[in-house]
């Protein structure tokens, strides 16, 4: 059965890794063992644990984050305010 998410060509190789639960996309720091089945995951992998940037940080306090959903999270968590000010 062919579901919406593999409507196109392009997207049947991603979609079919979801079944076989092949992961060719290998994370470049060595000593790293992480893999995954999208290139966009590689990428954030490599963002989340292996940068030291924290680009985004918080207005209202001195927190900055990774990434701009780890700063939504920060602020969320505080009702869209951020307790740390």
């Amino acid at each position: 059965m062919v579901t919406d998410k593999a409507t196109d060509f392009s997207n049947l190789g991603r979609h079919t890794r979801t079944h076989t639960k092949e992961k060719p996309f290998r994370c470049s720091h060595e000593g790293c063992d992480y893999r995954a089945a999208q290139s966009g995951s590689i990428k954030s992998h490599i963002t989340r644990k292996h940068s030291t940037l924290r680009a985004f940080a918080c207005p209202q306090c001195v927190y900055t984050a990774k990434t701009e959903a780890d700063l939504k999270k920060h602020t969320s968590r505080r009702t869209g305010k951020c307790g740390g000010a």
